[in-house]
């Protein structure tokens, strides 16, 4: 076969010199990999210093599934109390439209026509009511959602479907109390 050749030779040492440049070379791509992941990890750090404080801690534990934040009854009702009004104030006047169209006897069927007969007042008419009847009864809805799912959740249905399914319906019927006289009214 083919001879070595002395390592202290000219060839030798030119090999040696060859195979210390590659090397170099790579550890000179590695430390920009490396640099490279660290401003990753530090992006990735002040992310996580912008989040919610309970989702810092769960993600600086590993002691299992992250525990959700529970709210009072009283900040769920106020949340509920302001969500409502708005999503009926966004809502309340194509609703409006859409009775009319439903109660059409004159061929007033298509959305157009029934905008038309309505008119810029008839579009908002009821709007008050409405808005004020909805903050009770998003606050009574959610407030006891959120109370009914966390008291069934840690009880005997744990948590799962069965829990939030029968919340729901709690919360829905606490809240009809107010819902169905709104209704009647506006």
């Amino acid at each position: 076969g083919k001879a070595t050749p002395d390592p202290m030779s000219a060839e030798g040492l030119v090999r040696r010199h060859e195979n210390r440049q590659v090397l170099l070379r790579r550890v000179s791509g590695l430390r920009g990999r490396i640099h490279q992941l660290e401003e990753e990890v530090a992006d990735l750090e002040r992310t996580i210093k912008g989040l919610p404080y309970d989702v810092q801690r769960a993600a600086s534990s590993s002691d299992g599934p992250p525990t959700p934040r529970r709210f009072s009854f009283a900040a769920n009702a106020f949340a509920g109390g302001v969500a409502l009004p708005l999503a009926i104030g966004c809502m309340h006047p194509l609703d409006t439209v859409r009775t009319r169209m439903q109660a059409a006897l004159h061929g007033e069927g298509n959305f157009t026509q029934a905008l038309r007969g309505l008119g810029w007042k008839g579009f908002v008419r009821g709007i008050g009511p409405s808005i004020i009847w909805a903050a009770p009864q998003g606050a009574i809805r959610l407030g006891c959602y959120e109370t009914c799912k966390s008291a069934l959740a840690s009880g005997t249905l744990g948590p799962g479907p069965l829990s939030v399914s029968v919340s729901a319906v709690v919360a829905d019927l606490a809240s009809s109390f107010v819902k169905v006289p709104r209704e009647l009214i506006t």
